[in-house]
């Protein structure tokens, strides 16, 4: 069970807010240690910032046929590990940073109070057509800056 908190995609918020996705835990996703796998954790990360970015391979939308996001730089903490529950899990999603072409996406996977990953991941808009770095669209920088909470400290 994955999904996006309903208010993450609200339109007319005017408080930035942190875009709230949710991930339910499968058996196998755990591994021999007996807890969920480093790798599913980053897919759990992935899937929360494809939610965030509005991309949906299996319905794009014709406006961005042949526009990509792709990964430039990706730094994981692993703070606790984390066990099978019936429960999802939370990936709450900042943009820490919002440039011409990219953005700077800070997620945390938590239960509750609980921390177990942090990970800060810049995506690079890109054009499959002419395989060159776009700059983001008003529309996306328009949903981007609704998780924007403050400017990232250098």
């Amino acid at each position: 069970m994955k999904t996006t908190d309903p208010a993450s995609r609200a339109g007319g918020a005017t408080d930035p807010q942190p875009h709230r996705y949710f991930a339910g835990i499968r058996t196998a996703d755990i591994d021999l240690r007996v807890h969920i796998n480093n790798v599913r954790l980053i897919e759990y990360i992935q899937d929360a910032h494809a939610a965030l970015l509005d991309i949906d391979c299996a319905e794009p939308h014709p406006d961005r046929v042949g526009t990509v996001f792709f990964v430039g730089e990706h730094h994981v903490r692993y703070l606790k590990p984390l066990t099978f529950r019936q429960e999802p899990v939370e990936i709450s999603t900042t943009v820490a940073e919002l440039g011409n072409s990219k953005v700077t996406l800070d997620s945390v996977i938590r239960d509750g109070t609980t921390s177990y990953v942090q990970a800060s991941t810049t995506w690079v808009a890109f054009d499959l057509r002419s395989s060159k770095v776009r700059r983001l669209t008003e529309a996306e920088r328009c949903r981007l800056r609704r998780h924007q909470l403050a400017a990232r400290q250098a």
